[in-house]
């Protein structure tokens, strides 16, 4: 019983690590439907494989290991992705989710004055080890729905370049190594001074992730700030732009009621060719300012005539000083 239990939740912890990478990275190689839905029953597949392969072991390292190079190479099949940034997720998401395990793992054999082959493998899963992995099951959900745009920056800023890509992969590969001594402490059995290194190690690597995620935390402060004063100068741009055309509307009534008056003076005097004259002139002008509707919003629609307008009347005079 617990052995199937604890495949249900390896499988669940599978299947979420696809979701969240898959938020990340939407972008699908081909549109069909038919090569999603076949995508789709290819990771099934290997979650299934993977939930019953972990059964045989409660921190399957060579398993983390290779699955997490595999995975990725079979996800940049079918998603737009770079391999390295699929296979630098997987082992975080590993990685991650296996370092509770660790002092667990020694606290269990301390009590039950076991070794590692017993413990990981050949003692099989016990509902303990079913519970805690629940547990962090029920973090990766939180995550999941609360904090995925941090762990889509910080993935970001772990695949940002070449270089941090390679400095990504060899701390996961030195965390990973790390994981597999802790294990080999306990080939005979484990006491308390491995207690004490497994809580060292644990704390260093909890250190490390701490560490990366208040600089993830900068960095988005940071960015949200440069996008509020982006949109500030944005706004102030277009109230500029506003009250341009305003002043210019302004204008336009003010010399509209002088040609009226004109007008009508040369309509009472009978000039009828200067009153033609007249409308001929504020005919072009009504012309060349007339509004136009390029995109049917009438804010961008306004803005885009100014600058039309701005453009036309600096073309023009650059052409009369040529």
């Amino acid at each position: 019983m617990n052995q199937v239990l604890y495949g249900v939740i390896s499988f669940c912890k599978i299947i979420f690590g696809f979701l969240l990478f898959f938020r990340m990275f939407p972008e699908k190689r081909w549109d069909q439907r038919w090569t999603g839905a076949a995508g789709w029953c290819v990771l099934i597949g290997l979650a299934v494989w993977h939930a019953w392969d972990s059964c045989r072991g409660f921190i399957p390292w060579l398993q983390i290991f290779l699955y997490g190079i595999s995975d990725a190479a079979i996800i940049k099949i079918f998603y737009r992705c770079r391999f390295l940034d699929a296979w630098i997720w997987n082992w975080l998401y590993d990685i991650g989710y296996s370092l509770l395990k660790v002092p667990f793992i020694i606290a269990r054999g301390i009590y039950l004055d076991k070794g590692i082959a017993y413990l990981n493998v050949s003692g099989g899963r016990v509902l303990s080890e079913c519970i805690l992995c629940l547990f962090q099951l029920g973090i990766i959900f939180f995550l999941y729905f609360k904090y995925l745009d941090q762990i889509e920056l910080l993935l970001g800023e772990m695949t940002k370049n070449s270089w941090r890509r390679f400095l990504s992969l060899l701390t996961e590969m030195m965390i990973l190594f790390g994981i597999d001594l802790m294990l080999e402490l306990g080939i005979v059995q484990y006491d308390t001074m491995d207690m004490a290194v497994g809580v060292l190690f644990i704390f260093g690597v909890s250190m490390l992730f701490l560490l990366c995620m208040i600089y993830i935390m900068y960095m988005y402060s940071k960015m949200e700030q440069e996008n509020l004063s982006i949109q500030k100068e944005m706004l102030a741009r277009e109230n500029e732009i506003i009250t341009q055309y305003c002043r210019q509307d302004a204008k336009r009534m003010h010399d509209m009621k002088h040609t009226w008056l004109y007008l009508q003076n040369c309509l009472e005097e009978k000039s009828w060719e200067k009153a033609m004259e007249c409308v001929h002139e504020h005919l072009e002008e009504v012309k060349l300012h007339q509004r136009h509707v390029r995109t049917g919003i009438p804010e961008i629609d306004l803005i885009l005539d100014y600058k039309c307008q701005k453009m036309k009347k600096k073309w023009d005079s650059v052409f009369r000083r040529h």
